[in-house]
C-alpha cells in the first residue's frame, strides 16, 4: 500500500513540474549579474530606433493574424554629389581654371568643391525569430552588468566621451534615450558600453 502512495506522490510531483515548466515557458530566466537599465513592459513599447549619422533602424511593434510582430525599417543616409548645372558657363574674359589679378596676370583659379545633398533609402522588413528575441532585452531594456560611475579617462576608452549614436525607446507615451559608445566583445558575443542621457551609470548591453 505504501509503494502505491509513493508512485501516486511521484506521479502529482512530476505533473506539478511540467505544469510549471509549460507555464512559464515565455518568461525569460535572467543570468547573474544581469542589471535593469530602463523599466518598461512589453505591452507599453510603441517604438525602439537606433540612430547615427549614417543609419537608423528602426522597429516598431506591430498585430499580424492575432501575433505580435516586429516591422524593421532600415534608413541609410549618404551625401550625394549635386548634378551640375547644364549650359555653358559664363563668360568671364579669363583662360578656363584662371582668374585676373590686379596687376592683370592670370593666376590658377582653385575649383569650387561640389555641392552635395543628403539622401535617405530605405528599406522594410519583417523581423523573424532573432528580433523576437533581442526585443526581449529592449522592454525591459536589460544589460549584462552594471559598471557603475567611472572616470573620464575610462569614458574616453568607452567610446562615452563623444556619443555617435543613440537607443530611442517610446514607451507608456515617454520617450527615453540611451548613449551607445564603443563594442567590446566576451564569451563569443558583442556588446557595447551604454548609459541612460544625462545619467553618470554605464552598463553592458549586448
Amino acid at each position: 500500500m505504501k509503494s502505491v502512495w509513493l508512485h501516486v506522490a511521484l506521479a502529482i510531483g512530476g505533473l506539478l513540474l511540467a505544469y510549471q515548466t509549460w507555464t512559464s515557458g515565455d518568461q525569460r530566466e535572467a543570468p547573474p549579474g544581469e542589471v535593469t537599465v530602463l523599466q518598461c513592459q512589453p505591452g507599453q513599447l510603441t517604438s525602439f530606433a537606433m540612430k547615427s549619422k549614417s543609419r537608423n533602424v528602426i522597429v516598431e511593434p506591430r498585430t499580424l493574424d492575432d501575433e505580435k510582430v516586429y516591422w524593421i525599417s532600415v534608413q541609410t543616409v549618404s551625401n550625394k554629389q549635386k548634378p551640375r548645372p547644364k549650359g555653358p558657363l559664363p563668360d568671364t574674359g579669363a583662360q578656363p581654371g584662371s582668374e585676373k589679378t590686379d596687376g592683370g596676370r592670370a593666376q590658377a583659379r582653385k575649383p569650387e568643391p561640389p555641392e552635395t545633398e543628403e539622401q535617405i533609402t530605405t528599406r522594410s522588413f519583417l523581423g523573424n525569430q532573432a528580433a523576437d528575441d533581442y526585443m526581449k532585452w529592449i522592454a525591459p531594456l536589460r544589460a549584462v552588468r552594471s559598471l557603475g560611475t567611472v572616470s573620464q579617462k575610462k569614458l574616453e576608452s568607452f567610446g562615452l566621451d563623444e556619443i555617435e549614436t543613440r537607443l530611442e525607446l517610446q514607451c507608456g507615451g515617454q520617450k527615453r534615450e540611451v548613449e551607445l559608445g564603443a563594442r567590446t566583445y566576451g564569451q563569443g558575443k558583442r556588446y557595447r558600453y551604454a548609459r541612460l542621457a544625462g545619467q553618470e551609470r554605464v552598463f553592458l548591453v549586448p
